[in-house]
């Protein structure tokens, strides 16, 4: 009996911190008006650690967001395990998030004809991205017109993101993430670029806003054409980074969007571990455009895409290569003009 007892008292203590810390975290409060139900719901039915995962499982579906889940879990001193993705988790944008390998090498940088650069970033998972943009940068910082080509990049961390956009915003707003404290609390951010600085602005219910200056690298692509390459698997991070270059200079003409409208990502995840024994995925943050608009979850319930300036569908004969092709011709005829 004693085995018993303690074996279900460790389940049910499981089950009840994966309750607490979900509720502290996860961002959307509407998704949690029920969310005292769950408490003790199973009590009587946890008889250890593994059927508290089941359970944790269930409590985690009820929120109805695909993002929030079980990761993996050790339980018994038995190794990690990983339980099965949701339905349509493998064809999100946002492979990093879901443990997907990372790449060594996120950019590709060429120098086309007519001395337009070419610049594609993957993803911004990699901790080392923003040097490798840096250096690629480097390489093609003397030509006249730009591509910037975020075409199946599904996102990553943020900051990275705004940290490579310098290179290619001159100045404006950037986006805006916005989340929960376990106080129940708003944090709310806001990035823009100056001549000389990034400057962050941070709101926090009940408190002054702060704000924090610092040097920012030098963009590359001021009063020459740019074209942004986005499609369906530009996600997250990616989208802000896409409609920033695009916001900052839309006046002048010079650039423009092309390709196929984003996916429409704008929540964050973090894994938090729950008693060293499950690891849990929460969704605990949103992130806007620089207009202050939400790209949406993922295309859950909401989807407020980057619509492109030109839309460029793939063809059955060049695929991909056709957006590539308007981008270049297009940058070919502003060149030309200004000549």
């Amino acid at each position: 009996m004693a085995t018993t007892y303690s074996a279900s008292s460790a389940g049910r203590a499981l089950y009840r911190a994966a309750w607490e810390v979900v509720g502290q975290k996860f961002f959307d409060t509407e998704k949690l008006a029920d969310w005292s139900s769950w408490e003790h719901r199973f009590d009587e039915l946890i008889d250890g650690e593994e059927t508290a995962v089941r359970f944790i499982e269930q409590m985690l579906a009820s929120l109805g967001d695909s993002y929030t889940r079980l990761v993996g879990f050790t339980l018994n001193n038995a190794p990690d395990a990983q339980p099965a993705s949701p339905a349509g988790q493998g064809t999100s944008p946002d492979a990093a998030e879901t443990g997907a390998p990372k790449s060594n090498n996120d950019v590709l940088v060429r120098k086309l004809s007519g001395n337009i650069g070419y610049i594609r970033i993957f993803s911004f998972e990699n901790p080392s991205i923003v040097e490798q943009v840096t250096q690629g940068v480097e390489a093609v910082r003397s030509c006249d017109a730009f591509i910037i080509d975020l075409r199946d990049n599904g996102g990553g961390n943020v900051d990275w993101a705004c940290s490579c956009a310098e290179f290619f915003v001159a100045k404006g707003p950037v986006g805006s993430i916005v989340r929960r404290l376990p106080d129940g609390r708003m944090w709310h951010r806001d990035v823009a670029l100056f001549d000389e600085g990034m400057l962050f602005i941070t709101k926090v219910t009940g408190e002054e806003e702060r704000m924090e200056g610092f040097m920012r690298r030098e963009p590359i692509t001021v009063g020459k054409p740019v074209v942004v390459l986005i499609n369906e698997h530009t996600g997250s991070s990616a989208e802000m980074m896409a409609a920033a270059i695009v916001e900052s200079d839309k006046a002048s003409g010079l650039v423009t969007s092309m390709g196929a409208p984003s996916f429409g990502k704008g929540i964050a995840q973090a894994t938090v571990s729950v008693l060293d024994k499950v690891s849990i995925q929460i969704t605990c943050a949103r992130f806007m455009s620089p207009t202050d608009v939400w790209f949406g979850d993922a295309q859950q319930t909401v989807r407020n895409p980057v619509v492109p300036d030109v839309l460029v569908p793939e063809t059955a004969d060049d695929g991909p290569n056709a957006q590539l092709s308007a981008a270049f011709n297009w940058l070919k005829t502003r060149i030309q003009t200004a000549a």
